[in-house]
Protein backbone atom coordinates (compact mmCIF):
# COMPACT_ATOMS: atom_id res chain seq x y z
CA UNK A 1 0.00 0.00 0.00
CA UNK A 2 1.41 3.65 -0.86
CA UNK A 3 4.07 4.32 -3.11
CA UNK A 4 6.58 2.86 -4.78
CA UNK A 5 10.18 3.80 -3.94
CA UNK A 6 10.80 4.98 -7.56
CA UNK A 7 7.56 7.40 -6.96
CA UNK A 8 8.66 8.46 -3.96
CA UNK A 9 12.13 9.14 -5.40
CA UNK A 10 10.56 11.21 -8.56
CA UNK A 11 8.33 13.03 -6.07
CA UNK A 12 11.36 14.08 -4.00
CA UNK A 13 13.35 15.20 -7.08
CA UNK A 14 10.35 17.35 -8.80
CA UNK A 15 9.75 19.42 -5.41
CA UNK A 16 13.35 20.10 -5.53
CA UNK A 17 13.30 21.59 -8.99
CA UNK A 18 10.48 23.21 -8.15
CA UNK A 19 11.40 24.94 -5.35
CA UNK A 20 15.09 25.76 -6.24
CA UNK A 21 13.34 27.57 -9.21
CA UNK A 22 11.28 29.22 -6.93
CA UNK A 23 14.18 30.62 -4.79
CA UNK A 24 15.81 31.75 -7.77
CA UNK A 25 12.44 34.06 -9.21
CA UNK A 26 12.36 35.55 -5.69
CA UNK A 27 16.63 36.22 -5.49
CA UNK A 28 15.80 40.07 -6.38
CA UNK A 29 13.18 40.28 -4.19
CA UNK A 30 13.22 42.28 -0.18
CA UNK A 31 10.96 39.53 1.27
CA UNK A 32 12.21 36.91 3.28
CA UNK A 33 11.68 33.08 3.19
CA UNK A 34 11.46 32.61 6.61
CA UNK A 35 12.02 33.86 10.42
CA UNK A 36 13.40 30.66 11.27
CA UNK A 37 17.49 30.63 12.23
CA UNK A 38 19.94 28.95 9.47
CA UNK A 39 20.85 26.58 12.66
CA UNK A 40 17.01 25.62 13.35
CA UNK A 41 16.86 23.82 9.57
CA UNK A 42 20.38 22.45 9.52
CA UNK A 43 19.13 20.02 12.10
CA UNK A 44 16.48 18.84 10.29
CA UNK A 45 17.17 15.39 8.83
CA UNK A 46 18.05 14.36 5.41
CA UNK A 47 14.26 12.27 5.39
CA UNK A 48 12.93 15.43 6.60
CA UNK A 49 14.33 17.61 3.44
CA UNK A 50 13.58 14.74 0.90
CA UNK A 51 9.62 14.80 2.22
CA UNK A 52 9.71 19.07 1.23
CA UNK A 53 11.26 18.87 -2.12
CA UNK A 54 9.33 18.79 -5.28
CA UNK A 55 9.49 16.74 -8.70
CA UNK A 56 8.72 18.30 -12.03
CA UNK A 57 6.37 14.87 -12.52
CA UNK A 58 2.81 16.99 -12.31
CA UNK A 59 1.24 12.92 -11.58
CA UNK A 60 3.93 10.29 -10.49
CA UNK A 61 1.44 7.80 -9.93
CA UNK A 62 0.56 5.61 -13.09
CA UNK A 63 -2.81 3.89 -13.41
CA UNK A 64 -4.26 1.17 -15.49
CA UNK A 65 -7.04 1.84 -17.30
CA UNK A 66 -10.25 0.61 -15.96
CA UNK A 67 -11.14 -2.29 -19.05
CA UNK A 68 -14.19 -3.91 -17.14
CA UNK A 69 -17.59 -4.07 -18.33
CA UNK A 70 -19.53 -1.45 -16.93
CA UNK A 71 -23.52 -1.33 -16.21
CA UNK A 72 -26.17 -2.26 -13.35
CA UNK A 73 -25.74 -5.80 -12.09
CA UNK A 74 -28.80 -7.36 -10.40
CA UNK A 75 -28.25 -10.50 -11.13
CA UNK A 76 -31.42 -11.47 -12.71
CA UNK A 77 -31.18 -12.75 -16.01
CA UNK A 78 -32.77 -11.17 -19.02
CA UNK A 79 -36.37 -12.67 -18.86
CA UNK A 80 -36.65 -12.02 -15.31
CA UNK A 81 -39.87 -11.57 -13.55
CA UNK A 82 -41.50 -8.84 -11.71
CA UNK A 83 -41.63 -10.96 -8.60
CA UNK A 84 -37.86 -11.58 -9.28
CA UNK A 85 -37.12 -7.87 -9.16
CA UNK A 86 -39.42 -7.39 -6.02
CA UNK A 87 -37.18 -9.90 -4.17
CA UNK A 88 -34.56 -7.70 -4.85
CA UNK A 89 -35.83 -4.91 -2.95
CA UNK A 90 -37.79 -6.97 -0.56
CA UNK A 91 -35.55 -10.84 -0.25
CA UNK A 92 -37.53 -13.52 1.56
CA UNK A 93 -35.49 -12.66 5.45
CA UNK A 94 -36.41 -9.09 5.76
CA UNK A 95 -39.89 -10.29 4.92
CA UNK A 96 -39.62 -12.99 7.51
CA UNK A 97 -38.04 -10.67 9.94
CA UNK A 98 -41.19 -8.32 9.17
CA UNK A 99 -43.84 -10.89 10.06
CA UNK A 100 -41.88 -12.24 12.96
CA UNK A 101 -41.86 -8.49 14.04
CA UNK A 102 -45.12 -7.74 13.15
CA UNK A 103 -46.37 -10.80 15.14
CA UNK A 104 -44.38 -10.07 17.86
CA UNK A 105 -45.75 -6.65 18.39
CA UNK A 106 -49.33 -7.78 18.09
CA UNK A 107 -48.62 -10.34 20.61
CA UNK A 108 -47.67 -7.12 23.02
CA UNK A 109 -50.46 -5.14 22.12
CA UNK A 110 -52.83 -7.97 22.64
CA UNK A 111 -51.51 -8.66 26.05
CA UNK A 112 -52.93 -5.20 26.96
CA UNK A 113 -56.09 -5.43 25.10
CA UNK A 114 -57.88 -8.74 24.20
CA UNK A 115 -58.44 -8.96 20.59
CA UNK A 116 -60.05 -12.13 19.51
CA UNK A 117 -60.28 -11.10 16.05
CA UNK A 118 -56.38 -11.47 15.53
CA UNK A 119 -54.89 -14.03 14.33
CA UNK A 120 -50.78 -14.41 13.13
CA UNK A 121 -49.88 -12.72 9.81
CA UNK A 122 -48.17 -15.05 7.09
CA UNK A 123 -44.90 -14.84 4.88
CA UNK A 124 -47.36 -14.96 1.78
CA UNK A 125 -49.81 -12.27 3.48
CA UNK A 126 -47.16 -9.63 4.55
CA UNK A 127 -45.26 -10.54 0.75
CA UNK A 128 -48.95 -9.29 -0.77
CA UNK A 129 -49.11 -6.54 1.51
CA UNK A 130 -45.84 -5.20 0.63
CA UNK A 131 -46.10 -5.89 -2.98
CA UNK A 132 -49.63 -3.97 -3.24
CA UNK A 133 -48.34 -0.68 -1.28
CA UNK A 134 -45.54 -0.79 -3.74
CA UNK A 135 -47.87 -0.87 -6.64
CA UNK A 136 -49.93 1.83 -4.69
CA UNK A 137 -46.72 4.11 -4.69
CA UNK A 138 -46.05 3.62 -8.46
CA UNK A 139 -49.75 3.26 -10.58
CA UNK A 140 -52.36 5.73 -8.54
CA UNK A 141 -55.81 5.09 -8.83
CA UNK A 142 -58.53 7.54 -7.37
CA UNK A 143 -59.71 4.52 -5.16
CA UNK A 144 -58.61 1.47 -3.62
CA UNK A 145 -60.82 -1.16 -5.13
CA UNK A 146 -59.84 -0.24 -8.59
CA UNK A 147 -56.61 -2.10 -8.15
Amino acid sequence: MGFVEEDREAVAEWRLARFEARNQSDLGSNISFSSVASEVLSDLSDSEEEEETWNANVNPIEASPFTAATSPTSGIAEDGTATDFFYLMFPEELIEHIVIGTNHYAQECIATTLDHKWFKTTFTEMKAFIGLRVLFSIKQLPATHLY
